[in-house]
């Protein structure tokens, strides 16, 4: 995997643009600790402090939400969502 879109650089210019309200800039941080990292703790904590308990991504054809670094937002939420589903005692 390349580099390109794996950290998010905070610029917060997706604040706003999701629909439904999700808190990008902390998911993408999520992502960036799973992915990047290989930090699980992290990435299931930063995770949950967006509060996030579904998948609104799904109810969107395309995701309306441009990424100045070049992450696939729709994609990546998808992709650290999963983490939610891991045991606490998994990951510690």
């Amino acid at each position: 995997m390349g580099r390109r879109g794996l950290y998010c650089d905070h610029c917060s210019k997706c604040t706003g643009q999701c629909p439904h309200g999700v808190e990008i800039p902390t998911l993408m941080r999520s992502y960036m600790y799973a992915y990047g990292y290989r930090n699980l703790a992290a990435a299931k904590e930063t995770f949950e402090l967006a509060g996030m308990t579904d998948l609104p991504c799904s109810d969107c054809g395309e995701c309306p939400v441009k990424c100045t670094m070049g992450s696939d937002v729709r994609k990546r939420i998808g992709d650290i969502a999963r983490i939610q589903n891991v045991a606490d005692d998994f990951i510690v």
